[in-house]
């Protein structure tokens, strides 16, 4: 506001006119611009706190946040419009299919921010293994099953992403594809892992 009365300012001094009239005008056109600013370049470290704590109130918008800030080059050629109603499942559906390992970084990066919420809050573990991801894990969405062998590979190589998956506050379908898919892609020793972590998870034995 106080850069806008100095424009308004300066305005009159120049014109020699009122500067009320264009008040309005102006004030519409800086919130648009400072929205597509907050759009583009959002606030990291505000983004992270807000999943950190697991703000409701800014669920799913903070999600969308960090990976936009995290990842900015991504979303510089997605329209403005599409980027502003996306949440963070539209956005790992889209990426996926041509940059897997991409998106599973950015749902990575929710899980390891939310650690949490993810392991303490079942509804909070529910959207980030369910919702987030559940477009990616519906194998008849796919015209290959092979589509989830990238994800399965990165669980089979990294334990910690293997029990973030398995020992949350939350399990049911995400968990059961997952195991389908190995299944499918021949992938045992891996589903008798993920079975031994889900084994130790009371979500898991109540489902």
């Amino acid at each position: 506001m106080e850069l806008l009365n100095a424009l308004e300012a300066c305005y009159a001094i120049f014109s020699g006119q009122d500067a009320s009239a264009q008040h309005d005008a102006w004030w519409d056109t800086f919130c648009a611009l400072w929205a597509q600013l907050s759009l583009r370049a959002p606030s990291q470290a505000a983004a992270e706190a807000a999943v950190a704590r697991w703000d409701t109130a800014r669920i799913p918008q903070a999600c969308r946040d960090l990976l936009v800030a995290a990842y900015p080059a991504v979303f510089q050629d997605w329209n403005t419009q599409v980027l502003e109603q996306a949440d963070p499942a539209e956005i790992l559906t889209r990426i996926y299919p041509g940059h897997p390992d991409l998106a599973i970084a950015m749902w990575r990066l929710l899980l390891d921010t939310a650690s949490v919420p993810l392991k303490e809050d079942p509804e909070a573990a529910e959207y980030l293994l369910y919702d987030t991801i559940d477009g990616v894990l519906l194998l008849r969405a796919w015209p290959r099953q092979d589509h989830l062998l990238p994800l399965l590979n990165q669980l089979e190589g990294d334990d910690a992403f293997a029990r973030q998956v398995c020992q949350s506050a939350y399990t049911g379908d995400p968990q059961a594809r997952l195991l389908e898919a190995c299944d499918a892609l021949g992938k045992e020793n891996l589903k008798d892992h993920l079975l031994s972590l889900l084994a130790e998870n009371p979500a898991w034995q109540g489902a």
